[in-house]
């Protein structure tokens, strides 16, 4: 599947290490250059050079914006040969956007174990290979959808726009609005180690520091992120109780 996307969008496989950790994880992701701009300088790494993370990206590819795909569970992104699975890759490439992909832990390629906090380490980690060893140079979002939403929430501080689809605000609401009691969030809770996710309070974090901006210089010095929720009433994994709009709500009017 791996060599497919890369013959078909001219795309490298690439590995992104986080170091922050004793045991090392080391994340499977892929890099796919939009389709208005050619990627390489002269000709599509081999595989040694993919492996080693030796991709030369062209000036014109590097100053492009580029979009960070955080998947749903159970998705990973070499699912993307299927045309169902690519829609948002499409999107954005179709659109003048780079695209870079990964797989949590466990998901793939990716080792190590997935935890809450390992979310923000990882996805931290690819932001670091974007900018210091790819050098992009352009706009960087993160588009996440359900489980997808917790990377992407820990990530307004450091992009220029996150969009958040269909997510959660934490386990908690999750747990309580799906199966209705608070038995369930117990339940979840001994079944998860005592698992804790506040989407809600990372994505507005820098809520009251936005909007004391107050000039448009500062606003320019500023790290101003964009930031989009989408929510659907009829989902049926997160209810519109649970989910991360309501979430904001709740935190923005306290």
């Amino acid at each position: 599947m791996t060599k497919i996307l890369e013959k078909t969008y001219n795309a490298a496989h690439v590995w992104v290490h986080n170091n922050k950790e004793k045991k090392k994880s080391k994340i499977d992701c892929m890099f796919f250059p939009c389709n208005n701009s050619s990627m390489m300088v002269d000709a599509p790494p081999t595989y040694e050079e993919c492996e080693n993370n030796q991709i030369k990206l062209s000036k014109e590819t590097r100053s492009r914006p580029t979009f960070i795909l955080c998947s749903s569970n159970a998705m990973f992104w070499q699912q993307m040969v299927l045309a169902s699975h690519a829609v948002y890759l499409n999107f954005f490439l179709k659109r003048g956007i780079n695209v870079f992909t990964w797989n949590y832990r466990g998901y793939g390629r990716s080792k190590g174990h997935e935890s809450p906090g390992s979310f923000a380490q990882d996805i931290d980690s690819v932001v670091n290979y974007l900018r210091k060893e790819l050098k992009l140079t352009g706009k960087l979002g993160v588009y996440g959808r359900s489980l997808g939403g917790i990377p992407t929430s820990a990530m307004t501080a450091n992009c220029d726009m996150v969009i958040v689809d269909r997510s959660f605000s934490n386990l908690h609401e999750m747990a309580v609005w799906k199966y209705f009691g608070q038995a369930a969030s117990m339940m979840f809770k001994i079944g998860s180690c005592g698992w804790q996710v506040q989407s809600d309070f990372n994505f507005l974090k820098d809520y009251k520091g936005l909007y004391e901006v107050s000039t448009e210089e500062n606003n320019e010095n500023s790290n101003f992120c964009y930031k989009v929720i989408t929510v659907d009433k009829n989902d049926e994994i997160v209810h519109v109780q649970a989910s991360l709009m309501m979430g904001a709500a709740i935190e923005i009017s306290l």
